[in-house]
């Protein structure tokens, strides 16, 4: 036995090199800058994407800022983001959830491409059943300042913010709240929808709209509940006047 102790010894002094170095590795990737660029350019790499970020801060551990981003699709169509925040907790993941505390993103463009345009065909596509790998915890996002071209046009739609706060998980997708909010408009929506099927959903929505035409801006709440099949629409006006549709 003794002529096989120093083979052993010096196999397991090996495999305990290999796991330091292992777990050094995984700790670099993670928890330095240096680590999350990296990641992130063998991940736009392997994708075969044309992403630019102009500067990257933080780790993959959060929280993670970037500064510029540029993308674009293999139909023409880009987009551009000035400035991007997202806190997340990692933990989460051992219960097969991402959670991110918070995510927010300012300066959002969109640009469309004449050559990106929809077809017949895919407007005639059923809509997908969407089952993700890990639940969705989202707390706080905010996007604002968001510009979206249409193919060809100058002038963009803006939006100055939208707020989420929802979950996705097993049972579908749950909003505690979306909001929308332009110029002196908003809308608010909560609710519920199953992506897979014929969708099921149950939305509530609260909305805020001025019109040069009028003096008072008009209030009131829609209801949306059943299938893409059949909804059940019903909509009331609470200001300047009450009415139902």
């Amino acid at each position: 036995m003794l002529k096989y102790a120093g083979p052993m010894r010096r196999f397991f002094i090996a495999l305990l090199l290999f796991v330091i170095v292992l777990l050094g590795g995984v700790a670099w990737l993670v928890t330095t800058p240096h680590g999350l660029r990296f990641l992130l350019t063998q991940a736009t790499q392997y994708l075969a994407i044309d992403l630019e970020l102009g500067e990257l801060q933080g780790r993959l551990v959060g929280p993670i800022r970037i500064r510029d981003l540029r993308y674009r699709d293999e139909q023409g169509n880009s987009a551009e983001v000035e400035l991007a925040d997202l806190d997340w907790r990692p933990r989460a993941l051992l219960d097969g959830t991402f959670h991110a505390s918070r995510f927010v993103v300012d300066g959002v463009s969109w640009r469309k491409s004449v050559a990106g345009g929809a077809t017949d065909t895919d407007s005639a596509r059923p809509l997908p059943e969407v089952r993700l790998p890990l639940s969705l915890e989202l707390d706080d996002v905010q996007v604002t300042n968001i510009r979206s071209y249409a193919a060809g046009e100058a002038e963009p739609l803006t939006v100055d913010a939208v707020h989420l706060r929802a979950q996705v998980d097993e049972r579908g997708v749950t909003v505690e709240a979306l909001r929308f909010a332009w110029q002196e408009n908003s809308v608010k929506l909560v609710g519920s929808l199953l992506p897979v099927g014929n969708y099921p959903l149950d939305l509530e929505v609260s909305w805020i709209v001025h019109h040069p035409s009028l003096l008072l801006p008009l209030r009131g709440r829609t209801t949306v509940a059943g299938t893409l099949d059949l909804l059940a629409v019903k909509t009331s006006l609470e200001s300047p006047a009450a009415a139902q549709v």
